[in-house]
């Protein structure tokens, strides 16, 4: 099945209003033990800063499996944006490989398995094309 049939969108991440820790000493806690619960810097003792807009960072599809119950979608990070920035770690998953820059040309590796308890896809992207079981 064609990528296109699964409603694909490219995601992005941070942008206008959005905020990230920064480098510099939260100013309400003076950086703290980033165990104390502050409501400034949330624990993390760092003062907020503007996160950069980034854009495709992954991709966002109705799942293959076929469920159309809503929310049933799969989302893989790239490895290798499409914004040429670094990757959006996610836990120790540092995202798939990504070539073509279309979802008609989109290749993805390694596999794709999806590990939800109602699921469990495994599959392939390939030249935009989605092949798996």
């Amino acid at each position: 099945m064609g990528l296109s049939e699964l409603n694909p969108q490219w995601m992005g991440a941070g942008g206008e209003g959005i905020s990230q820790p920064g480098t510099e000493p939260c100013p309400k806690c003076q950086g703290g033990d980033g165990m104390t619960e502050c409501s400034t810097c949330h624990g993390t003792g760092k003062a907020y800063v503007p996160s950069p807009e980034r854009q495709g960072i992954g991709v966002l599809l109705d799942c293959p499996c076929g469920n159309t119950d809503e929310g049933h979608q799969l989302y893989v990070p790239f490895a290798n944006p499409l914004d040429g920035g670094p990757p959006m770690q996610t836990g120790k998953n540092k995202g798939w490989q990504r070539t073509g820059e279309t979802f008609e040309t989109l290749t993805l590796t390694p596999s794709i398995l999806r590990i939800v308890p109602s699921c469990g896809w495994h599959g392939f992207i390939t030249n935009g094309e989605v092949v798996g079981a």
